[in-house]
């Protein structure tokens, strides 16, 4: 009577039995959102063990439903349930890792070769999460991505410092709250980091936060930092995800790179000129800067030139060359000699 209607309830639910595979369900089909690239084993595994648990599945993965001794349907089912719970984690591997994994007889065996390449703890990788979270800043990112990441920097070590549990049963018998004070002492840890990280907009909020006793849960600071933000957003003190500034001074930079550009051609044509007129020189009255054709001392002053002796006609006194001279002399902030301190070579 019992086995009908156990029978029964399997029918209505089918779920409920470890073997059942639904039309929809394929081996091409991955686990989770995850793809496990060998160095994210933990926040892939847990990933994987959620999607095993909702498909009740997980007990392969476990090695608590062995392969039936008799039966051959029973069997061939179980066979094929297994079958399919290694493709769907082969499905959520980069190709070069499921390749290596592919040989594997069974879904345990096959669990069991994972943890042993990639799910031992070590304590560099102890060392390095710990370090990474503590240099963390907010910087560029939002309230919420920052959260985010510190997040996942604590699940990952809570995964590797796992708190042990009393097998004594002492515990069981204590009195003084040790376990209420220890996850009290990590929450104010963790809050302690999250004010730390965040930008200098949040200053008064964090001696706020600091002054408080009992101090609030990170989720609640968070929370409230989150909604100050949104407020700092609408009224415009601060930047949504405080890129847009940075993101303004690179547009700027890239509008002023033609101008600059300009500014480096322009100059180069300039001194160009320079040589190649220091590379003249009269042979009538001996000056650089000009030839015997191009001399004032022969061809008369133009009216601009400010040594041209008013009064005297066409009295020849000086050469082009002391224009020369004058236009590109030390004072010249075009020039770049040693007058000016620089060099050529800067542009």
């Amino acid at each position: 009577m019992g086995e009908t209607n156990s029978s029964s309830t399997n029918n209505l639910n089918p779920y409920k039995d470890p073997l059942f595979i639904a039309v929809n369900e394929s081996a091409a089909t991955p686990l989770g959102s995850i793809l496990f690239n060998g160095k994210n084993f933990l926040n892939w595994s847990r990933s994987i063990r959620i999607a095993l648990g909702a498909k009740n599945k997980l007990r392969f993965l476990e090695g608590k439903h062995p392969k039936p001794s008799e039966g051959p349907d029973e069997i061939q089912k179980w066979t094929r349930c297994d079958y399919m719970v290694r493709s769907w984690l082969l499905a959520t591997m980069k190709p070069e890792i499921a390749s290596s994994l592919v040989t594997m007889q069974s879904t345990k065996r096959l669990w069991e070769e994972i943890v042993e390449r990639h799910g031992q703890t070590s304590a560099p990788l102890l060392f390095q999460l710990k370090k990474d979270m503590w240099e963390l800043q907010q910087g560029y990112l939002s309230v919420s991505e920052y959260y985010c990441k510190l997040k996942d920097f604590w699940d990952q070590i809570s995964e590797i410092e796992d708190i042990p549990e009393c097998s004594c049963g002492a515990l069981a018998k204590c009195s003084c709250s040790i376990v209420k004070k220890m996850i009290e002492r990590e929450s104010s840890t963790k809050l302690m980091k999250f004010l730390m990280g965040l930008n200098s907009d949040y200053e008064q909020m964090k001696t706020n936060f600091l002054g408080m006793d009992p101090l609030m849960p990170v989720n609640k600071v968070y929370n409230l930092v989150m909604q100050v933000e949104k407020q700092k957003q609408i009224t415009g003190e601060i930047s949504i995800g405080s890129q847009t500034s940075a993101l303004a001074a690179n547009r700027q930079g890239e509008s002023l790179g033609p101008l600059m550009n300009f500014n480096k051609r322009e100059y180069k044509k300039m001194r160009l000129e320079k040589i190649e007129r220091d590379a003249k020189k009269c042979q009538h009255c001996g000056m650089k800067g000009h030839l015997r054709e191009e001399c004032f001392k022969l061809v008369g002053y133009p009216d601009w030139f400010k040594n041209n002796p008013k009064g005297k006609g066409n009295t020849r006194q000086a050469a082009n060359a002391t224009r020369s001279e004058e236009e590109y002399s030390g004072d010249n902030p075009l020039e770049f000699g040693n007058a000016g301190g620089s060099d050529e070579s800067n542009w």
